[in-house]
């Protein structure tokens, strides 16, 4: 069920981005989300926050199939998103927070984990026990803001460079919902933040619309 979401969100909200130029030869990708598209944020992070390094994705059986060693990936070989850079003839897109080479091809700022609704909200509530690592989307975001900065210097500039970059967003909201399912929560009264995640993704996807192409 969450990988047909998934391929749902991906469809609907490329299409909504770029409408009949979904078939153009793309020049960079940038991708926000969790696990199902995470290249390697989530170690770093991890890292940085001081969690047991038995919670990464360092360790085989990670990367087996592929790569034939841990890549980052929260799987044993390519995700969706490794398969989607491969049609468009572009490198695999970079962790943003785990590599220090260019993102002029883009830059995955997906981290494994991550929530739709900011990280403090499940702390607040207590529906988590331990430090979360700070991903949720606005985090995400955040850090897109910081490298467009050294991508573009001016608004034109900006539309030049993103009129050719694909984003994607998603998955999100299967972390939301667990953490709070796992504190108790009931699940009528998780679907009650079903359209607060909604309209997170869609803010973030119409915020991102206008801070790269101004429309």
């Amino acid at each position: 069920m969450e990988l047909s979401i998934y391929f749902l969100l991906f469809g609907v909200l490329s299409c909504y981005v770029y409408g009949e130029q979904i078939s153009q030869n793309f020049t960079s990708i940038f991708s926000f989300g969790d696990s199902y598209t995470d290249t390697g944020n989530f170690p770093t992070l991890a890292a940085a926050a001081g969690w047991p390094i038995s919670f990464t994705s360092i360790y085989p059986p990670y990367g087996e199939t592929f790569f034939h060693q841990p890549a980052g990936r929260w799987s044993d070989g390519r995700l969706i998103i490794d398969f989607i850079a491969e049609e468009y003839g572009l490198p695999y897109i970079p962790p943003y927070k785990a590599y220090t080479g260019s993102f002029n091809q883009g830059a995955n700022f997906a981290v494994g984990g991550a929530t739709a609704i900011n990280v403090e909200f499940f702390e607040k509530n207590g529906y988590v026990k331990f430090n979360m690592i700070r991903d949720s989307l606005d985090y995400q975001l955040a850090w897109f803001e910081e490298l467009k900065a050294t991508l573009c210097a001016s608004t034109e500039e900006c539309k030049e460079f993103f009129s050719t970059s694909l984003f994607t967003f998603g998955e999100f909201g299967a972390n939301d919902y667990s953490f709070m399912l796992e504190a108790g929560v009931s699940v009528n009264e998780v679907r009650t933040y079903v359209p607060q995640v909604v309209q997170l993704i869609s803010a973030a996807v119409e915020t991102t619309m206008r801070q790269t192409l101004d429309v």
